[in-house]
């Protein structure tokens, strides 16, 4: 009986590790393919200041209003946010593509709404700290019932006069997101050169 358990547990050994080496190889191709892309995006909106780099960037630097906010990895094109004492979550991405954002928001409740429950909760307005000072944006909090989703969540897609931005806030429940708000307004955006 003892050989069957060591001979299993070294099946199951030998499968995670596989497993883990797969997933870290796919992780690394991933970022390398992200960082490529963020490489060439071209331009920025021409009422932000440029940066020398030649890529948008974003950043987030904890304050008083943050505690338990922290910064997962990041390509720099995008940041996610996660919050430790509740189960939230926040991203912003840059897409270099133009967009109608009210159609892009109603596409996205549309693909929500496929199999699930959503009401919209309000919008809220917030300021997103830019190289060139502050810009304003409104943030729509939803109410979602559905198997596998989240119950609170929250998007904001903001055009730019090159590219846009898409923000996005995920909480267990809908009372839990106003969390979400200092961790967003944390972050600053720096369009590329």
């Amino acid at each position: 009986m003892k050989h069957k358990h060591k001979k299993l547990f070294m099946y199951t050994s030998c499968t995670l590790a596989v497993v883990a080496i797969a997933a870290a190889v796919g992780g690394v191709i991933f970022i390398k393919h992200r960082a490529a892309d963020a490489a060439v995006l071209p331009g920025t909106p021409s009422n932000l200041p440029q940066k020398k780099s030649g890529t948008p960037e974003f950043s987030f630097k904890s304050n008083g209003k943050t505690s338990g906010w922290w910064q997962g990895a990041t390509d720099k094109v995008s940041v996610a946010l996660f919050y430790r004492p509740n189960d939230c979550f926040v991203s912003t991405e840059y897409h270099n593509s133009t967009i109608d954002a009210a159609a892009k928001l109603q596409s996205h409740i549309d693909m929500l709404r496929q199999g699930s429950s959503v009401t919209e909760i309000g919008s809220k307005s917030l300021t997103l700290n830019t190289s060139t000072g502050k810009m304003q944006y409104e943030l729509h909090q939803y109410h979602v019932v559905g198997d596998g989703l989240l119950g609170g969540e929250e998007f904001a897609y903001i055009p730019l006069s090159k590219g846009y931005l898409k923000i996005q806030g995920y909480c267990d429940t809908p009372a839990q997101l106003p969390v979400t708000l200092p961790a967003l307004e944390a972050v600053k955006f720096t369009p590329s050169s």
